[in-house]
């Protein structure tokens, strides 16, 4: 039984495949990124790419993805190996680093989305500005707002321009303490903004009725400038971040870019 018809056999229909050839970042494997990186696996993505330099402490159990055998052992080792053990076959690049504004690029450079779940106000700023600005098109999933024992209506997904997603409440702050469920919860609707994210291209090119190949093409005053990888990202997510803040417009279909003469 290969990967697909055992652990994904239950997937919806034509899900796995794209997932399988994503790779997702996560800075942080606390509360939201240990909870988010196994929902992550469990739905087929391809590889993680996991930062954090913490380790796992007693403290930690009420809300994270660990167990006392974790105790001791740096944050993403204990969440790779508990990865590896689902089995789903996603490949994990564990790194045991503290993420600062000179690597917070470098780390995620080959991602094809990303996910911040950090807890420090000031750190979370950093890593979205220097992400934004660094990585224009690479999709971002942030939370803010998951402290305390609110009603879980309050938690709600929060779509802004240039390829950013907030999830949470957006207010509750640390000090309130933090609970496994409300934790968990925000980590799952997280997830889920991630695949659907992450499958939109698949479904919106599902639909269409051009067969195109996967690069991107920009054509300038008549000359064909292919692109791929990171530049095809950074123009596709650049116009569709654009295309967003237009009433009634839905960045999702297919796009057609022409720059002609000035």
């Amino acid at each position: 039984m290969s990967r697909d018809e055992g652990v994904f056999s239950d997937n919806p229909p034509g899900l796995t495949d794209r997932l399988k050839v994503a790779r997702v970042g996560i800075a942080g494997c606390g509360g939201i990124g240990s909870n988010a990186a196994m929902l992550l696996a469990r739905a087929g993505v391809g590889t993680l790419v996991i930062v954090d330099f913490d380790r796992v402490e007693t403290r930690n159990l009420n809300r994270q993805h660990y167990f006392t055998g974790h105790i001791g052992m740096p944050k993403v080792m204990a969440l790779k190996s508990q990865i590896e053990g689902i089995p789903a076959g996603t490949a994990v690049e564990a790194l045991e680093v503290r993420i600062d504004r000179g690597n917070a690029a470098s780390l995620f450079e080959s991602c094809d989305l990303l996910i911040e779940a950090l807890d420090l106000d000031e750190s979370k700023e950093m890593l979205l500005n220097t992400w934004l600005e660094g990585m224009p098109g690479t999709p971002v999933v942030a939370c803010s707002g998951l402290a305390g024992t609110g009603d879980s209506g309050s938690v709600r997904v929060d779509r802004r321009g240039g390829g950013l997603t907030v999830v949470g409440d957006g207010e509750s702050d640390l000090k309130l303490g933090t609970l496994s469920a409300r934790v968990s919860l925000v980590a799952s609707m997280m997830a889920l903004e991630a695949v659907r994210l992450l499958s939109r291209d698949a479904s919106a090119c599902e639909s269409c009725p051009v067969r195109c190949s996967k690069e991107v093409e920009l054509i300038c005053n008549g000359t064909e400038i292919p692109l791929s990888g990171f530049p095809a990202r950074a123009l596709s997510g650049t116009v569709r971040g654009l295309l967003s803040t237009f009433r009634g417009v839905d960045p999702s279909g297919g796009i057609t870019l022409k720059i002609g003469p000035h």
